[in-house]
């Protein structure tokens, strides 16, 4: 019986059925539904298939009862499947394998995948490509912290699940301790005057929320406390708190203990200072001027920033200390004067037209008239040289200016109530402040202003000092300039201080000044615009 050749065999081996053998056979695999021949036959000995060696001589039975050719082949034992898919899937390898993720701890989050499938919580379990990688992401809940993972990845990153077969991976989360509010307050501690201020401020941490809501514990008797943290003090001595308490927890809060003490700041009962002669260096200015006002200021001259003042009928030394320049186009300047009298003090302003003629006066005083205005006449002459004015004043013996009411001042360094002397820390001394008079200057340029003339009282040297608090009504410190120390005339640094103000009622009508409709030109602040020209 002739032999299948080799070549052909290995074909129908590697390739699946339905190559022809001889004799009409299909090798590999049965048509129509027929089955295969149990006796795949016995090796020839030149390695091919004896094809006549089985009972049933290697055909197949076709599905109509037909067989093959008597000297049909018979296939290999691996010949493969009766679907003719004999040999190796070009697919083998590929399916798919499920990844189920377990959550577990105190705590609580979510796992999602990428590819897509996961997202756990509310699905854990998924089907995905086994020859492909798959990433597993955490999202911990806002009052939990992810813990690590445990099965097929570990630590706290992103777990990678290589290519597979099924994986189980769990995702563990702890509950996190809450977060406690808490609440601090600065200054902790105050000491206060009766009837000053002090301001406070709070800090919250532990929440987004930093508001705070004030209160005196000890209720009105410990006086009051306003939505920023301004505390005024009760008109009675004691020991008070003023609490700071968080809004997004009302159960955490501090508070601050302030002793208030029956007293505002110590000074002697009147100011008495002796006679003395000092001289003043002033830069680019020597003031020459002769005239006259038309009530109170009677004779006026100056030599060299230096010379007298007649003031309600009495003549007093006087020396020229301050240039402002009104705003262009005016050609007025403004000259600032101090002049000593043996029960106050005085600040005189000169309106002139430099090399012609004095226009308006205004004078002040710490006896506490108020700040007053006059037609003037006469002549000045301004040299833009150095001079030393000289002042030769009297004993002194007056009593402190009353404290001007409708202004308070509050802040770290600054303490001026109304109606009351106050605080200032100033050229590194704390010292007591009269405010004497004030000026409307709310139409001036910069938005405008209020200023407070005032006097300093140093403890340490018993010097005083001429000075002028700025509150500017647009916002910003509260300045201090202009300043004239005695007995020992010299110039202090300008000053700012962080703090807030109010006007708490009307000035009194004597001392309150609206520099209108001749604009006082030199008391603005420097820095600022300047005042709007006649």
């Amino acid at each position: 019986m002739a032999r299948a050749p080799m070549a052909l065999l290995c074909l129908a081996i590697a390739c699946g059925g339905g190559a022809a053998a001889p004799g009409g056979a299909s090798v590999g695999g049965a048509q129509g539904g027929g089955t295969r021949s149990t006796d795949a036959g016995t090796p020839a000995e030149d390695g091919g298939l004896d094809a006549g060696s089985s009972g049933n001589d290697g055909g197949f039975s076709g599905a109509d009862g037909g067989s093959s050719g008597a000297d049909g082949g018979a296939p290999a034992a691996d010949a493969g499947p009766p679907d003719g898919g004999g040999g190796l899937s070009p697919d083998a390898g590929s399916g798919t394998r499920t990844i189920t993720v377990i959550l577990r701890g105190t705590g609580s989050g979510r796992v999602i995948s990428t590819p897509a499938g996961i997202d756990c919580g509310a699905t854990c379990s998924a089907s995905f490509d086994s020859r492909s990688s798959v990433t597993l992401i955490e999202v911990a809940d806002v009052a939990s912290t992810f813990d690590g993972w445990v099965g097929a990845c570990s630590g706290i990153a992103a777990c990678v699940v290589a290519g597979g077969g099924d994986t189980t991976v769990e995702a563990t989360f702890e509950a996190r301790p809450p977060q406690q509010i808490s609440v601090a307050i600065s200054p902790p501690t105050a000491t206060v005057s009766a009837g000053s201020r002090q301001q406070f401020s709070a800090t919250v941490s532990g929440t987004a929320d930093a508001a705070v809501l004030w209160s005196v514990r000890e209720g009105a008797s410990g006086g009051s406390v306003d939505a920023s943290g301004l505390y005024l003090a009760p008109s009675s001595a004691g020991t008070f708190h003023v609490v700071a308490t968080s809004r997004a927890d009302p159960s955490r809060s501090a508070a601050a203990v302030v002793t208030v003490t029956s007293s505002g700041p110590t000074y002697p009962a009147r100011l008495d200072m002796a006679a003395f002669d000092s001289t003043l260096s002033v830069g680019e200015l020597s003031l020459d001027a002769t005239g006259k006002g038309s009530r109170r200021i009677g004779k006026l001259s100056l030599s060299a920033s230096a010379g007298t003042v007649e003031i309600d009928g009495v003549a007093l030394p006087a020396i020229a200390f301050e240039r402002q320049p009104f705003a262009a186009p005016s050609t007025i300047t403004a000259y600032e004067l101090v002049s000593v009298a043996a029960d106050r003090m005085y600040l005189l302003w000169i309106y002139c037209v430099p090399g012609a003629t004095i226009t308006q006066l205004w004078v002040e005083s710490t006896a506490g008239e108020g700040l007053t205005s006059e037609i003037a006449s006469g002549s000045c002459t301004d040299v833009f040289k150095a001079s030393t004015p000289r002042l030769r004043a009297p004993a002194v013996s007056m009593s402190w200016p009353s404290a001007d009411r409708g202004f308070s001042v509050s802040g770290t360094a600054i303490d001026l109530p109304a109606r009351a002397p106050g605080t200032v820390q100033y050229d590194g001394v704390k010292q007591v402040a009269f405010h004497f008079a004030t000026v409307d200057c709310s139409f001036c340029g910069g938005g405008g202003w209020y200023e407070l003339h005032s006097l300093l009282w140093n403890p340490q040297t018993s010097a005083v000092t001429f000075g002028i608090f700025y509150l500017m009504i647009a916002g910003g410190p509260v300045l201090f300039e202009y300043t004239l120390s005695m007995p020992v005339l010299g110039r202090g640094p300008a000053a700012t201080y962080t703090a807030s103000w109010s006007r708490s009622a009307a000035s009194s009508a004597a001392s309150l000044v609206m520099a209108t409709p001749m604009p006082m030109a030199r008391p603005f602040p420097e820095g600022a615009s300047t005042i709007p020209a006649q």
